[in-house]
């Protein structure tokens, strides 16, 4: 009993990894890129993903079928997205000690740090709404450099697949609005001018 309980939190843990490629943005469109060349020598670490408490009511969505998107696969999901825009020379994402075993205690030897906090993601009627909170720093100094808070939602139309297959239509739209998220402050992080 106790190796199935263990093997299936290894499971939950591995898949919390696991990204959509729904989420993950591709490179942006090439005024975007362009802006990117003023961070392009600096290197950028993503920290873990801050999520508030889920609420009774989105865990019983969750055990529902709705889909809720982790903190790991958020932060997988930006390295990603981050990564093909090539706004930094570099992209890493921190380690997170609470999903994270094998690593110890980390130094970030990196330009700046990326924070990202998912404050909504709200699904239904094929169409899903979502808030985060964005925070550029400098490593080093620790000051901030840029800072937004961004909703995006995403809305399909309905559907003979939607109707027959509700749950993947209600994935989809929280990957799609989560991906339209992250391509937003990719744009908007290629605007800010670098320190």
């Amino acid at each position: 009993m106790r190796q199935r309980m263990v093997l299936l939190l290894l499971l939950t843990l591995a898949a919390c990894h696991y990204v959509p490629p729904q989420m993950v943005a591709q490179p942006p469109a090439p005024a975007a890129e362009a802006a990117g060349l003023r961070w392009s020598e600096a290197s950028l670490a993503v920290a873990p993903v801050e999520r508030p408490d889920t609420s009774a009511a989105e865990l019983w969505s969750a055990l529902n079928g709705a889909p809720l998107v982790s903190a790991p696969m958020f932060q997988e999901a930006l390295v990603e997205s981050l990564s093909n825009a090539h706004l930094f020379a570099a992209v890493t994402r921190e380690p997170d000690p609470k999903y994270d075993f094998s690593s110890g205690p980390t130094t970030i030897s990196t330009g700046y740090v990326l924070s990202a906090q998912i404050i909504e993601q709200r699904e239904g009627g094929y169409s899903a709404t979502v808030a985060v909170r964005y925070m550029l720093r400098e490593a080093s100094s620790g000051r901030v450099v840029w800072r937004d808070e961004l909703s995006t939602s995403y809305g399909e139309a309905p559907s003979l697949g939607n109707v027959l297959l509700p749950n993947h239509a209600n994935n989809s739209a929280l990957w799609e609005a989560f991906k339209e998220n992250i391509e937003t402050m990719i744009v908007k992080l290629g605007q800010v001018s670098r320190p």
